[in-house]
Order: structure tokens, then C-alpha cells, then sequence
């Protein structure tokens, strides 16, 4: 009866000790499947609760220093001395990856989170009387994105060289087409001064209304520079002037000092540059006049009574200051040569011409050239495959645009 009661107890303490394991197991198997909806190493957290599980089992206290042991050395990778700092440190980062991202559920109806639960959110919020709050941990929404940028096609990009007449055509065809400008067409007056980009945009927009029957860019210019070997008494004397529409109707005879005292908030005045400053966006104009030419005529007009400047200008005068202070040296006293005056309007280039007429980002990336390509400028253009054809058939149609002639 002794050895038979032995026995009895000896296998009762075995089965204990089994079910203890297999306790420990299945909250092991739990603690990792809730796990594994908010972490992504499956493996290290089910051997972190195989511990918890035996743990909280009621097992052999020997048992549950082996598991606690074992599941150290596992987790970290490390030897019986070091394993418990590293384990800790390690299950520390673990935790710290865990974030509750908050998103509103459907069942809220939508609404924004109130103003004081903008933070980290409870994962119980519902017990506190707020809305229902949708949960998610951080990496799984760093793996979803991850997922959609690779899904998400990247956007096109070609390269093109475009010369300064041909990026005068399209600053033209631009301009032309800008809402603005549609607008001051229809009722009010738009002033085109002469200039060598403007020529461009006298052209394009006297084309629109139907009356640049007898334009010509040629010889729709005030100042001009010429190459240091080029005669400037043989070049021919501008033979058009100043473009003034009124309600879409261009006014014979007329330029800006005409029309200066009479514009008004809702008329425009296009005006070229000489100098690009790109990282500001500022433009100003070289001066030649002791009264400061078209430029000052303009300028009591956009500043006094809120004429809208519009500024027309090519990559190829970009400067590497800024205006103002190139501005500063060349109207100091004792300077010499002309002085320049910084023009308070918008600036308009190719670059804005290409993104207004194609939707797509066009950037300039390099410069230069030669064989006609002197002056160039190499811009990238990004975008759908629908906005970069776009673009693409829109410089294919003024690469054939002749070199301006004054």
C-alpha cells in the first residue's frame, strides 16, 4: 500500500507538472497571437510567453527558473551572464515600437477626435466616454506604406534643351493662355511693353483677340544688348511700340506713358527684366533713362493704385545675387554704366510657362551650349505620363523658333 501510495503520488506531481506545461503553453500561444497583431518578430514574443505562461502556471519553481533562463539565452542570442540585461533592454525596444496610432471608426460617425485626446490615445477609451478609437501599431502602418510606395508608380521625367527663342514662345503662349490675363482681355486694359520677350507675348496675345494681323516681334523692343563686336549703329531703330488693349481692343498709337494715370486695380502691365534672381523670384531691369524709362512709368501705377505686374523674363538672365543688392552697387554714386531698378511684379518663366500649360514640374538642372545652343537651358520635367507628353509635344512645337533678331 506504501509503494503503491508512492507511486500514486509521484505520478499525480508528474501529471501536475504537465498540465502546468501545458497551461504555460496555451497562454504562450495566446500572449503571441495577440502579439503578432502589433509586432512583427513572432518568434521572440512566443518564447517571452512560453516564460509568462510557465510563470504565472502554477509550476515547479525550479521549471520556472529553467524557462525564465531558457527564454532569455533564446531571446538574446547571448550567454547565461549577459542574457538578463540584454533580454530586458531587448523586450524595453520591443515595447517601445508599440504605438497606438488613433483613427476615428465608422461607428463615431466620422467626427474629429476632441481637442484633449489629440495625443497618444488610451486603448480603452471607450470606458473613459469618448469616441471609439480604431488602433494600430506603428510598424504595421509603416509596413502598409512601405507597401504602397512600392505599389505607386513614380512619376515620369524627361529631359529637354531649350534655346532662348524658344523659351521666349512658350513664356508668349503661356502668358496668353494665363486666367489673369483672359480676364483683363474681356474688360480692362492690359499693357504690353516693348521688349524682346514681350515681342513674344504681343504676339500671342494679339493673336487671341484677333489682331495682330501686321505684328511682328521684330523690332518690338526699347533697349537692347548686343555682343561687344556687333555695331550698334547698324542695327535698325525699333519700328514697333508699346501693345495697349482696352476691353480686348488694341489701341492704335498708344504706350504706357499714354495709359499710365488712368489704369487701375484690375488692368495689368507686362513687363520684361534683365536680371532673374530664381531662389527669390525677383526680377529687376536694367535702366537707362534719367527718368527710369517704362519702368517708372509703371511703377507709381502697380504700387499706387495696385496695377498688377507681370513680369516675363528668361532662364538665361538668371543671376546668382539678389537683385536688390546687385541693385545697391550699380546705382551707388560713382558707378558707372546703367542702373537697375528692382521690379516689385510677379515673374514669369519657362519653367512657369512649361507647369501652366502641361501641369507638370519642369526645373532647371543645367545650362549652356553651343551652335546656336549658346544661352540654353537643360530643364527636367516631371510628371504623369499624361502632363510630360504634354510637355514633350509642347517644346517639339517651337524647337524650330529662329533666333531673335532685333
Amino acid at each position: 500500500m506504501v509503494l503503491l501510495a508512492s507511486r500514486l503520488l509521484r505520478l499525480g506531481a508528474f501529471l501536475a507538472v504537465v498540465f502546468a506545461v501545458l497551461a504555460g503553453l496555451f497562454v504562450a500561444v495566446v500572449f503571441a497571437v495577440l502579439a503578432e497583431l502589433f509586432f512583427a518578430d513572432f518568434l521572440a514574443v512566443f518564447f517571452l510567453a512560453v516564460f509568462l505562461g510557465a510563470f504565472f502556471a502554477e509550476a515547479d519553481a525550479v521549471f520556472r527558473g529553467l524557462a525564465f533562463l531558457a527564454t532569455i539565452v533564446i531571446l538574446t542570442q547571448h550567454n547565461p551572464g549577459d542574457a538578463l540585461g540584454v533580454a530586458m533592454k531587448s523586450t524595453i525596444n520591443e515595447t517601445e515600437k508599440y504605438r497606438f496610432v488613433p483613427r476615428v471608426c465608422q461607428a463615431s460617425g466620422g467626427k474629429n477626435l476632441p481637442p484633449d485626446r489629440t495625443g497618444p490615445q488610451d486603448p480603452f477609451p471607450s470606458l473613459m466616454g469618448h469616441h471609439t478609437i480604431c488602433l494600430r501599431s506603428r510598424r504595421n502602418a509603416a509596413r502598409n506604406e512601405s507597401q504602397d510606395h512600392a505599389d505607386r508608380k513614380a512619376p515620369d521625367m524627361k529631359q529637354f534643351v531649350i534655346t532662348p527663342a524658344m523659351g521666349k514662345r512658350l513664356i508668349g503662349k503661356a502668358v496668353a493662355a494665363r486666367p489673369d490675363v483672359r480676364a483683363v482681355l474681356r474688360k480692362g486694359t492690359l499693357v504690353i511693353v516693348a521688349g524682346t520677350t514681350n515681342a513674344y507675348v504681343a504676339q500671342e496675345v494679339l493673336a487671341l483677340v484677333g489682331g495682330g494681323g501686321s505684328f511682328t516681334p521684330r523690332g518690338f523692343r526699347r533697349g537692347i544688348v548686343l555682343p561687344p563686336d556687333v555695331d550698334a549703329s547698324r542695327i535698325p531703330a525699333p519700328t514697333e511700340r508699346d501693345v495697349v488693349l482696352v476691353d480686348g481692343v488694341p489701341q492704335e498709337g498708344e504706350e504706357i506713358f499714354d495709359v499710365a494715370d488712368d489704369l487701375r486695380a484690375g488692368d495689368m502691365i507686362v513687363k520684361g527684366a534683365n536680371a532673374l534672381h530664381l531662389g527669390t523670384r525677383r526680377a529687376a531691369v536694367l535702366v537707362g533713362h534719367p527718368q527710369t524709362g517704362t519702368a517708372g512709368a509703371a511703377i507709381p501705377a502697380v504700387v499706387g493704385r495696385r496695377v498688377k505686374l507681370l513680369v516675363p523674363v528668361g532662364l538665361e538672365k538668371r543671376v546668382e545675387a539678389d537683385v536688390a543688392d546687385l541693385a545697391g552697387r550699380l546705382n551707388a554714386p560713382g558707378a558707372t554704366g546703367p542702373r537697375m531698378l528692382v521690379l516689385p511684379g510677379e515673374v514669369f518663366t519657362e519653367l512657369d510657362a512649361i507647369a501652366a500649360l502641361s501641369g507638370a514640374e519642369a526645373r532647371l538642372v543645367a545650362a549652356g551650349g553651343v551652335c546656336g545652343a549658346e544661352g540654353a537651358v537643360w530643364i527636367a520635367v516631371t510628371g504623369s505620363d499624361e502632363q510630360v507628353a504634354t510637355a514633350e509635344t509642347l517644346i517639339a512645337g517651337v524647337a524650330d523658333e529662329p533666333p531673335c533678331r532685333p
